[in-house]
């Protein structure tokens, strides 16, 4: 790099010299003439003062700059660094998570058993108070079961017993106290299981009429005479194998051998009620599938009424509900309002319907009207 001052043609042998170069920069830099008049120095002075030290710490700056791929290597290793130094910073953040973790955790288990402390507190106080009460057996266990039963908890025999009385006595106020009120009563299929599995055979039970022959001395007069009732209930089709008759016990009968192949879903009794005696028998049972008809009615009633008049009982009404194929019985038989007395053979009874469904069927429409 040359420096030419063309306002001074006087000095142009000291121009030559002031050459820059970085080679020999430092062996002439005192031949240098800084009395340049400040007219002619350039926009951009390139010595100043103490310009010696200056251009040797330059060119010593220069001689450690580092490359572009040493640069590149610094970047790469800080960037590292710092990089490191936040992979430090999530790590301490993890554990302080974790250890928040592990102490809700605790947290929660000890809140766990203080509600479980406060619900035997609880159950204890209330046991304990039941316990202390006069009240008979059957209401303690209502209470129990009211105020401390608890879903997948075994019902105790008095619990139990309450369910199938209730069950027993209204299936649609067992309903209403189970699904409105919230009563913990037990399922219907868990009182099936409870009662006890008996071989009941369709037709005449014999052991009815051997038990009413062994009872008939030891009866007043007036408690042999008696009511022949007959009712139907809905159940459930099906096949089972009896080994005591190794036979499938489901197909219709109506008791006399004479069994079909359909399968049975209507099941009835015939019952011998005393008028005065507090004792009832049950007779024999039947099996049909869509309901007995009229004529096979008409024939089981003249069968018993055979059997109770041979051992000695006399059975002077007759009462059924208002089924369709009972009132078709009825009027097979000439029974009307008039003449309520039905002829069967040589035996006549009173034909009645049954009170329970009597108010029901008045209930009924009464309801219904309005």
């Amino acid at each position: 790099m040359e420096y030419d001052n063309d306002n001074d043609d006087d000095n142009d042998d000291d121009d030559d010299d002031v050459v820059w170069n970085m080679g020999d920069a430092t062996n002439k830099i005192d031949e240098v003439d800084f009395s340049i008049p400040s007219e002619s120095i350039p926009p951009e002075p390139l010595i100043y003062k103490n310009s010696q030290a200056m251009l040797v710490k330059t060119i010593h700056n220069y001689a450690k700059s580092p490359s572009k791929e040493q640069s590149n290597a610094n970047a790469v290793t800080d960037l590292n660094i710092i990089k490191n130094r936040y992979e430090w910073k999530l790590h301490e953040k993890d554990m302080e998570i974790e250890r928040l973790k592990e102490k809700l955790k605790k947290m929660k288990n000890e809140n766990e058993e203080l509600k479980r402390e406060k619900a035997i507190t609880k159950t204890s106080c209330i046991q304990q108070v039941i316990n202390e009460s006069n009240l008979p057996p059957l209401a303690k266990a209502l209470a129990e079961l009211l105020l401390l039963h608890k879903n997948r908890k075994p019902y105790t025999s008095a619990q139990k017993q309450i369910c199938t009385t209730i069950y027993c006595m209204s299936r649609r106020f067992y309903n209403f106290l189970m699904n409105e009120i919230g009563v913990p009563l037990a399922s219907r299929r868990s009182i099936r299981r409870w009662q006890p599995v008996k071989h009941v055979e369709v037709g005449p039970i014999s052991e009815s009429f051997d038990l009413l022959k062994n009872m008939l001395n030891n009866l007043k007069p007036d408690d042999r005479k008696g009511v022949l009732c007959n009712d139907e209930i809905h159940g459930r089709q099906g096949l089972v194998y009896d080994e005591a008759s190794d036979m499938l016990v489901g197909f219709e009968d109506i008791g006399f051998g004479e069994r079909k192949l359909k399968l049975a879903r209507n099941f009835g009794v015939f019952i011998f009620r005393s008028l005065t005696g507090k004792f009832n028998v049950v007779l024999g049972t039947f099996a049909t599938e869509k309901g007995i008809s009229a004529a096979d009615l008409e024939l089981l009633h003249k069968f018993y009424m055979d059997e109770l008049f041979k051992i000695g009982y006399e059975p002077e009404f007759i009462v059924c509900d208002q089924a369709s194929t009972n009132r078709k019985f009825y009027s097979n038989v000439k029974v009307t309002p008039d003449n309520p007395k039905m002829n069967l053979g040589s035996f006549t009874a009173l034909a009645l319907y049954d009170n329970p469904h009597l108010f029901k069927s008045v209930s009924g429409t009464v309801f219904f009207s309005f």
